[in-house]
């Protein structure tokens, strides 16, 4: 999408939010759903206003979510994932890997520790970890991702998405041995 077209979103979603507020009230689900877009649009902008907007929105439907549906339930761990995604796109890296931890967490209890939202995360975290020069937490959450993908979901390297964990784990490597590690 553009940033025209997530601009165009952006005010759909915060018309829509408004809509649902007056219909159920400031903490019905569909208000949290509303305001979880909202965030989700304003993160993909390109105006920094809109990174505050996100970061509210997110963490208002974060709430709503959580006191509606429980800590364990898939779209509660998506907003915290989304709050994590704005983190990081903000550089705010030790809130983004604080995030990112518990959505990893989250989703391995709900979805079971193979499932692949649980391998995207972990990896996700990896480059997290990389980008803190936390090399041996990176590999770690690498190779954890890799054998969900690998072992669990039995792909092959050739697989997009195993190439790419592969490509950033070998990129550790090599950092931690010119680093003197290993």
């Amino acid at each position: 999408m553009k940033t025209k077209e997530y601009d165009e979103a952006l005010s759909v979603y915060k018309s829509t939010v408004q809509i649902q507020r007056q219909i159920h009230g400031n903490n019905h689900i569909s208000v949290g759903r509303a305001l979880d877009r909202v965030g989700l649009a304003a993160s993909y902008s390109d105006s920094p206003h809109n990174y505050d907007w996100a970061v509210a929105a997110l963490n208002e439907a974060f709430l709503i979510r959580y006191n509606t549906l429980g800590p364990h339930h898939c779209d509660t761990a998506d907003t915290l994932n989304n709050i994590a995604g704005v983190h990081l796109r903000r550089n705010e890296l030790e809130e983004a890997r604080q995030a990112y931890t518990e959505v990893l967490t989250v989703r391995a209890a709900i979805m079971g520790p193979e499932h692949p939202a649980v391998a995207v995360t972990a990896h996700t975290l990896g480059k997290v970890y990389m980008r803190v020069a936390n090399y041996l937490e990176a590999l770690r959450h690498f190779e954890f991702s890799l054998r969900i993908y690998c072992e669990a979901m039995r792909l092959k390297d050739t697989n997009p998405t195993v190439a790419k964990v592969l490509k950033d784990k070998d990129s550790t490597e090599r950092m931690m041995v010119s680093m003197g590690y290993r």
